[in-house]
């Protein structure tokens, strides 16, 4: 078994390479197929799967690290793991059959998709379900060869009614749109997923309600009885804080020996530019902080009965999307700090600052939702299952 420890050596080693990925993949506009493999090879796939299928069944705290690190290599790499680690994170609630399906060849199979019921519509059939529907943002579609999308339930009081449903489908039954033309994190390759009538037996579907709040029957390992949003929201913050960690560290190089085009003199010495170096470099040490935390909570609550109680995940929604919100001042802050020379398209400075800017918008780790949802419980206000 491979230790946290293990993982993050690994992690490190690749981060010269994958920087040497990066602007492949961003002219591509899919994760360069040098990348998938660096990351594979390092087994860094195999952080969160199974380990009953030759996975290393870490915890969560060990992929958002791996995450982390290897931001500072590439952001495409790290928001591909991250997806992917995500739905493997997930998937881990299947039943015997479906593990097998899916990690019985390979223990670290990428896993791309969209885990979201709304856009999807299933029905109930002898053995399983017949699934139809369009999934955008599925980064990395290209580079997995399974993919997981959700189902709105249907209630039509007949054989063909179902509830909220996940799926584990093979890549070769989905069509992948080119439709990845972003401001950002454009060599993820998240592009729109379609299936037509797809059939998906009972063995690769998961309750989508349950899975959510960590009750899938029959599921014993704590890892997997975790509650997906919450988790899903701590997840994210990797590359983000990995992003902008990355950017101050060029900000900061680039300042050094940077002149005045005015005065001549260095920029170093002007203490505008040092004091926003330092706050930003405090925001982020106070990101990470926050995004450890929410690791402690979670980790916590894999130890003890399901469901995590909803004031924990209220409260571990809430640090994500807090640290979340420290890095975008980071980074804003920093291009700043950085000058005109930061706007060229050479720069990795602008392409981290729309990598950053995109990856912070995500639905998961929404300023106002998850605000909300704290102040709730910090007044002793109900808080909606469904919604944490």
């Amino acid at each position: 078994m491979n230790s946290g420890a293990d993982v993050i050596a690994k992690a490190e080693g690749i981060v010269q390479a994958l920087r040497e990925t990066a602007i492949e993949s961003e002219e591509a506009r899919k994760l360069s197929p040098k990348a998938v493999d660096l990351i594979r090879d390092a087994g860094l796939t195999r952080i969160v799967s199974p380990a009953s299928h030759g996975g290393y069944q870490l915890s969560l705290r060990e992929l958002v690290d791996a995450e982390r690190v290897i931001a500072h290599g590439c952001s495409a790499a790290s928001w591909v793991l991250m997806v992917t680690g995500a739905h493997t994170f997930i998937a881990g609630r299947m039943p015997q059959a479906g593990l097998d399906d899916v990690f019985g060849k390979d223990p670290g199979v990428l896993i791309p998709g969209v885990p979201s019921t709304r856009p999807g519509k299933a029905r109930r059939v002898e053995g399983g379900y017949v699934v139809s529907g369009r999934w955008r943002f599925a980064s990395g579609a290209d580079r997995g060869e399974w993919l997981i999308v959700g189902s709105q339930g249907t209630d039509g009081g007949g054989e063909d009614s179902c509830p909220d449903q996940l799926f584990f489908v093979p890549k070769a039954e989905v069509t992948i749109e080119d439709t990845w033309f972003m401001l950002g994190l454009r060599g993820t390759g998240s592009n729109d997923v379609l299936l037509d009538e797809v059939f998906v037996p009972d063995h690769r579907s998961i309750p989508a309600f349950r899975a959510m709040i960590g009750t899938v029957p029959g599921v014993e390992i704590g890892l997997y009885r975790l509650p997906i949003q919450a988790s899903l929201a701590v997840l994210l913050l990797g590359p983000i804080v990995g992003m902008a960690e990355r950017l101050l560290e060029l900000a900061t190089e680039q300042s050094i020996d940077r002149v005045d085009a005015y005065t001549g003199e260095k920029k170093r010495h002007d203490p505008g530019l040092q004091a926003r170096l330092a706050e930003a470099s405090g925001e982020l040490a106070c990101a990470w902080s926050l995004v450890l935390r929410a690791c402690d909570i979670l980790d916590a609550a894999s130890r003890q009965d399901p469901p995590m109680a909803s004031k924990a995940r209220a409260q571990v929604r809430w640090h994500a999307a807090y640290a979340n919100e420290l890095c975008v001042r980071a980074t804003n802050r920093l291009l700043a700090a950085a000058g005109a020379g930061a706007a060229h398209d050479h720069n990795p400075i602008q392409r981290l600052a729309r990598d950053i800017g995109t990856g912070a918008r995500h639905a998961m780790i929404d300023f106002d939702t998850a605000a909300g949802l704290q102040g709730k419980s910090l007044l002793g206000v109900e808080l909606d299952d469904a919604r944490t």
